[in-house]
């Protein structure tokens, strides 16, 4: 591929999406394991509050990406912290999971995640509008 920048998009965009299909499949798990490991057998975790909470976390990272962007901040150094932040958050949930099953602990990264999440979409619409051509934007996209 002859240009960097459309290959390290691709790169970006396949790995974190990867990332977010595993979280999505493996967080109800994992927050019931740590649920039970804290609280004993028999207690329940309240998936509809804390899928609203994810969605309002998404939010979140949505209006940072709104208010960075308008700040003339270089998005791609948003970028890079924000993947960096993004792999901190789920490399943090994976350790708790594998020591300790702490609760809160495990409930503040996933929600860290999901704020990177919703940085994430707006970021890769703003660099793909950036760095894919208009004539070709559709083609790669839907591939």
């Amino acid at each position: 591929m002859a240009d960097k920048k459309l290959l390290m998009l691709g790169a970006i965009q396949s790995l974190f999406e990867g990332s977010m299909y595993i979280f999505v499949s493996q967080w109800p798990p994992a927050m019931a394991a740590a649920v039970t490991k804290a609280y004993g057998e028999g207690s329940t975790v309240p998936f509809g509050t804390v899928f609203s909470c994810f969605m309002a976390c998404c939010m979140v990272g949505s209006s940072i990406f709104a208010s960075t962007s308008k700040s003339g901040i270089f998005l791609e150094r948003h970028k890079t912290k924000m993947l960096m932040l993004a792999s901190a958050s789920l490399a943090f949930s994976t350790y708790i999971i594998a020591t300790s099953s702490d609760v809160y602990g495990l409930v503040l990264a996933l929600f860290v995640f999901e704020g990177c999440v919703g940085y994430y979409f707006p970021m890769m619409g703003t660099m793909r509008s950036k760095f894919l051509p208009d004539s070709h934007r559709s083609v790669i996209m839907f591939l």
